[in-house]
């Protein structure tokens, strides 16, 4: 197992199944990250409280790339936006993107968590749905939108990227770049909030 997963990092892609890819910076992170495989990150990331500052940085950074990637497509992109869910409850989204020419927005919502299988990208998509469909009708009325989806898009913490963002990035014709910055940052808050436990 140990000399399978190095030949894949020294090769700088693992494959972990037919749903989810990852790539890794093997010369920088290669040690560090035969521990992040073997499971201790998923300890780490969500066990000790010194690590909450990084996970929220880590998130940010993600969630504003993803952002400045959909306003480079000429979208109204609006981050951390408050809004109301029909039951009157206050909900927080990480990124309305609007197209003023077709008056329709996306939400999307971000998530990075450590993997557990195949299905989590499904799983977080339709969980993000739950949570940000009863915000539609505020959003519709402050925005002046007619129509208006929510998507929940999965990121690893080890740096995995599902086939579902890949068919997102390419949807709105993104370029490859986002993905890998996407990638490279994961790791180093990853390996960072690894880091302060070790």
């Amino acid at each position: 197992m140990m000399m399978m997963m190095m030949m894949m990092m020294k090769e700088g892609t693992c494959n972990y199944d037919d749903e989810m890819t990852s790539r890794f910076n093997a010369e920088s992170y290669s040690g560090i990250l035969l521990e992040l495989v073997e499971g201790n990150l998923g300890k780490t990331s969500t066990s000790y409280p010194q690590g909450e500052v990084l996970r929220i940085k880590r998130h940010n950074i993600i969630r504003s790339m993803i952002a400045n990637a959909l306003r480079s497509k000429n979208l109204d992109v609006h981050e951390e936006v408050h809004c109301i869910a029909d039951g009157g409850s206050n909900r927080r989204i990480d990124i309305i993107a609007i197209n003023r020419n077709k008056q329709t927005a996306k939400i999307i919502d971000p998530t990075i968590r450590f993997e557990i299988s195949a299905t989590q990208p499904s799983e977080v998509n339709e969980e993000k749905k739950k949570i940000y469909e009863p915000t539609i009708q505020y959003l519709s009325a402050k925005y002046n939108i007619e129509k208006i989806t929510v998507t929940g898009l999965f990121f690893g913490a080890r740096g995995t990227i599902p086939k579902a963002f890949v068919n997102w990035r390419e949807k709105y014709k993104l370029k490859r770049d986002l993905q890998d910055a996407i990638v490279t940052s994961i790791i180093k808050f990853s390996v960072a909030i690894f880091r302060q436990h070790l």
